[in-house]
This record gives C-alpha cells, sequence and structure tokens, in this order.
C-alpha cells in the first residue's frame, strides 16, 4: 500500500545520499499486540494514505531505529531539505520519507499483506550506550545521535499492519530501515530486522527473532538500562493541519529549542550505485555444510538439511527452532 508519498522536490535532490561518516542503522521491533479499529474519511491515517476508510484487525509494535555508530546521523531541518520530508497530517510535522519498509510473510515464504514505506520523524528518545550524551534531535531539527534510538510506539497513527482475514499460523514480520539507501553507512548487513510470531485469534506471541547486531567498531556495549529518562511520543490523536511549504529558509517553530554540541555538517554525496543496495549472494556449491545451531550465517551461505539445499538471505546467529524450512525469511531453498 503506498505510504506517504511525495513528489520530488524542484531540484531533484533525490538522486543524492547523505554522508556522515560510522552511522550504524539498526532496527528492531518490539511490543506486539493485535487490536480492532475503525477508521472514516477523516482519519489521520487514511489522510497519510496509510488504510482505507473501514474496520480493521491490526498488528500493532513498537518501532526502534537505533544508531549503533560512533557518528551522529544528523539530518536537520525539513525546511532545508524539502526533497527527503513529507508532511504527516496524522502526526503534525514532517517525516523523512521512506525510511523503513515492512513486510510480513506466512511460513511458505509469501507475503500475505502488500509491504509499504513508513517515513518518520528521527529523533532522540532512549540512550542505547551508557555515557552516550544526546545531540538533541527533535522533529523540527531531525537526527540520531550516536549511541540513541527513535521510538515509535505501537498507539500512533500508521504504526500497524493490517491483518484483516488472516488465519491463525505463524507468520515472519521483517522491517528494513534505510532501504533506499539515502543515508550512506558503513554497513547495511545489519539494517533488517526479523521476527516470527504467531497470531491466534487476539493474541500474539513472539517464537523466535533474528536481531541484527552493530556492525560499527567504534561503540560501547549496549546497556538496557537508559541513564537518562526518554521524552517518549505522545499517542497522537493529532486532527487535520494544513501543510505548509518549507523553504529553504524555514526556521524551527518549536517552543524550546534544542542546545546540542556542535552539529557535524552533513556532505551531499552522489547515491550509491545500485550495489550499494543489493546485499551480496554467494554462488551455492556442492559439498554444503550441514546446518547447525548457534553458528553465524552471512548472506548467500549455503546449507544442507533434510536432503534439501538452502541459501542464507539475511544474516544471522543461527538457533534451535530457526531451521532453514521454519524461518522463510531467513532462508530460501534452492
Amino acid at each position: 500500500m503506498t505510504r506517504l508519498f511525495s513528489l520530488c522536490a524542484v531540484s531533484c535532490l533525490l538522486s543524492t545520499a547523505l554522508a556522515w561518516g560510522d552511522v550504524d542503522l539498526v532496527p528492531r521491533l518490539r511490543s506486539y499486540r493485535i487490536t480492532h479499529q475503525t477508521f472514516t474519511s477523516t482519519s489521520g491515517d487514511v489522510r497519510d494514505e496509510c488504510i482505507p476508510p473501514g474496520t480493521y484487525k491490526l498488528l500493532r509494535f513498537d518501532t526502534l531505529a537505533q544508531n549503533y555508530g560512533s557518528t551522529h546521523l544528523d539530518i536537520g531541518r525539513p525546511g532545508d531539505r524539502p526533497d527527503l520530508f513529507v508532511w504527516s497530517s496524522s502526526h503534525g510535522h514532517y517525516h523523512f520519507e521512506g525510511f523503513l519498509n515492512y513486510a510480513l510473510f506466512n511460513m511458505a515464504g509469501q507475503q500475505v499483506k502488500p509491504g509499504f514505506k513508513q517515513a518518520f520523524c528521527l529523533e532522540d528518545i532512549e540512550q542505547l550506550i551508557a555515557g552516550k550524551p544526546s545531540n538533541g534531535y527533535t522533529c523540527d531539527y531531525q537526527g540520531i545521535s550516536s549511541g540513541w534510538t527513535d521510538v515509535y510506539v505501537s498507539s500512533l497513527p500508521c504504526q500497524f499492519l493490517d491483518v484483516t482475514g488472516l488465519p491463525d499460523a505463524d507468520y515472519t514480520i521483517t522491517v528494513d530501515c534505510n532501504p533506499e539507501r539515502k543515508i550512506v553507512e558503513g554497513s547495511y548487513a545489519n539494517n533488517t530486522f526479523t521476527a516470527r510470531l504467531r497470531i491466534q485469534g487476539d493474541t500474539v506471541t513472539v517464537v523466535a527473532t533474528a536481531t541484527p547486531t552493530s556492525t560499527s567498531t567504534g561503540t560501547a556495549t549496549p546497556t538496557n538500562t537508559p541513564t537518562a529518562t526518554p521524552t517518549m511520543r505522545p499517542s497522537s490523536t493529532a486532527t487535520a493541519t494544513a501543510r505548509p511549504t518549507p523553504t529553504s529558509t524555514a526556521t524551527s517553530t518549536a517552543t524550546s529549542t534544542p542546545s546540542p554540541t556542535s552539529r557535524p555538517t552533513a556532505t551531499v554525496t552522489s547515491r550509491p550505485t545500485a550495489t550499494a543496495t543489493s546485499r551480496p549472494r554467494a554462488t551455492p556449491t556442492t559439498g554444503a555444510a550441514a546446518w547447525q545451531p548457534n553458528t553465524f550465517y552471512a548472506a548467500g551461505a549455503v546449507v544442507t538439511y533434510n536432503n534439501a539445499t538452502y541459501r542464507c538471505i539475511q544474516a544471522h546467529t543461527s538457533q534451535v527452532g530457526w531451521e532453514p524450512p521454519n524461518v522463510p525469511a531467513l532462508w530460501a531453498v534452492q
């Protein structure tokens, strides 16, 4: 389903990518739940083209966009980069367009609902790494500090997948961060998060997850206990707001302007070629090793399991229960 698309700016700067250094974006999903909701033509979710009017069964979840790199992701004011941002009527502010891509698959590897690209306002919400200060990013001046994460809680508009009519079964949900590679990172190998979910009526259970890990060498060990109290986004019920026209001279209108440390200057470089957007694939060979649990498999690795050959389509460390036929989001039969 089309999500929050905008026209190319006059300058057509969408052909460029943003580069800062050691930015390492790692997505994560959590707090899954099933809800039922009716949307009207005036609902913010409908105005943002997330869903047509009607009554739906929804799979909701929190989404985290984590920066484990040693460099701040510093994007700046939406008015300065109209090619990168789109206005969200339901949230009442600008979002970085196409920042995440969601998809839902059945256990045969078939996509059961159309995938969609989600736009995000990028700001510091939770601290990931102890001792890492926030650079003060908000929806008025967007970015994610090194060692911090943005969080979109499950109650926010458009923070769901439509699962209406799907039978009770196991499904694989995936989220790909920075799918269009608008942001240059040191590696894209950890940009996809995968979880196997069991949906039974209005109950959803996590069966297994394939959590990507940081590829950055410049970060400390993450801590599970934030040392700073995050400012969580409210559960938005925003009314329709007229879309302002961004200009290159727009300034922040926030009532309180953060006082960050010196911001790095974003350097606009040419968008990477297609090789940056496609993960390397190894050529299958004869004599592949048998699949084993507790083993790291890179994308393209080839294994055998129960007399069948599989190719790894997402780097991960295997676990019991993640045998190749059970996780089609990780393995493709040859």
